[in-house]
């Protein structure tokens, strides 16, 4: 009926939200099946970015062509890069920022321009020593968030009056791992999101440089003693691990892997979720081998395990007491230190809203203590810090500067 009708091709496409794991050609499915029933050309549109997949999809089928328009605007010579074999995956994550936020003219994010506001900067690379004790912050990527969605109970003008937004009404946040060093222990704190790009409706996140940041604390993958995850969500999990020879296996094979037992358990079930974890890329190979921490368990001497469920069932911080200062790593129970002035803004992916809040205030007393040191991976252009107490009884983040 179609080629009676004079139509020289079927194109399909549409609207379909991705999960954070790209699924691939979202309509090769049907695209397979229609291909069998008529003459003319099929084209599938919507998540083509990979030249495997596209290779597996025209000899299996009687697909022939495909459609791209995203990945086009993200990289304008994307198929002379596959025509020469420069790379087999596009850049493009399916965010739609293209698109959303750019009412005069479509642009893809990764190309536009640097924000002219400075405080707009992901955290860099940073070492303090404490003791014996030498702490390092290791950059791994950074997100771009719609703060309004983001952070519950904000406004874009509340973000805006801080500075803390870029051109595109966009807030930043840093994405990282903490390394801690004691004599011939090496301790990763969180895994980064790893060699990996997701986006949702709040916004995007883009990883990959945790492992080149290390070497510059000339620290190799082999050289990890121990990885302890604050909780499972996919920018504290990411570099759990990698491909080697075709196969999945533990970034760091030679570190014990640290957990609390409620965050294990809670996660266990919730795989291929918007947000959970990967069967695959993570809870298989951690069966049998992750260990479970207690409330104020001594990790190391003076290195100590503190709970503080909210923001998931089982998130844990890890608090070091030497003898002249004192370091929190305060995990996710904030996203952006303007939450220290707004308590009440809630993240999108806090499990207990209530919950959180309650923990956020009663620990801001403890952490305005003086020789308090903050750190935390998700604050932009420094992940370490401290909170004062101003006249007024509010708190103020100030950065680390030494």
């Amino acid at each position: 009926m179609a080629e009676e009708a004079g139509i020289d091709f079927i194109q399909l496409s549409g609207i379909k939200l991705l999960s954070i794991k790209n699924k691939g050609i979202i309509y090769k499915d049907i695209g397979v099946k229609l291909a069998e029933k008529v003459k003319i050309p099929i084209i599938v549109t919507g998540g083509v970015r990979s030249v495997d997949e596209m290779n597996e999809v025209l000899n299996n089928s009687k697909i022939q062509y495909f459609g791209l328009a995203r990945p086009l605007m993200c990289e304008n010579d994307l198929i002379k890069k596959w025509k020469e074999g420069k790379t087999k995956k596009a850049k493009c994550v399916s965010c739609n920022s293209c698109i959303a936020l750019n009412k005069d003219y479509a642009t893809c994010i990764f190309n536009r321009k640097k924000p002219d506001i400075k405080i707009l900067e992901p955290a860099e690379f940073k070492t303090i020593q404490m003791g014996e004790y030498k702490i390092s912050y290791i950059p791994d990527g950074k997100g771009y968030t719609i703060p309004s969605l983001a952070y519950l109970g904000s406004t874009d003008d509340d973000w805006k009056k801080k500075q803390y937004l870029n051109k595109e009404g966009k807030s930043l946040m840093s994405i990282g791992s903490f390394l801690i060093e004691y004599k011939n222990e090496k301790i990763l704190f969180d895994l980064g999101l790893g060699d990996k790009h997701f986006s949702l409706p709040e916004g995007i996140w883009d990883g990959g440089d945790l492992i080149k940041n290390l070497k510059k604390a000339g620290v190799n993958r082999e050289d990890i003693t121990k990885v302890i995850y604050s909780h499972f969500h996919p920018t504290h999990i990411g570099w759990t691990t990698l491909e080697e020879n075709g196969k999945r296996v533990l970034t760091f094979p030679n570190a014990n892997y640290y957990s609390s037992k409620n965050e294990w358990e809670f996660w266990a079930n919730k795989i291929d979720e918007p947000i959970s974890i990967d069967k695959k890329d993570f809870k298989e190979p951690l069966e049998g081998k992750i260990k479970f921490l207690k409330d104020g368990e001594e990790i190391l001497p003076n290195l100590f395990v503190k709970y503080e469920f909210g923001h998931t069932p089982g998130m844990i911080n890890l608090f070091l007491d030497t003898d002249k200062k004192k370091i929190w790593f305060i995990g996710d129970m904030l996203h952006s230190d303007l939450q220290f002035e707004n308590p009440h803004w809630n993240s999108f992916t806090d499990n207990n809203q209530e919950k959180v809040i309650k923990s956020r205030i009663n620990i801001f007393e403890e952490l305005s203590k003086p020789n308090i040191i903050i750190a935390n991976s998700n604050f932009i252009k420094e992940a370490f810090g401290y909170l004062k107490k101003e006249k007024d009884g509010k708190y103020k983040f100030e950065r680390y500067t030494k």
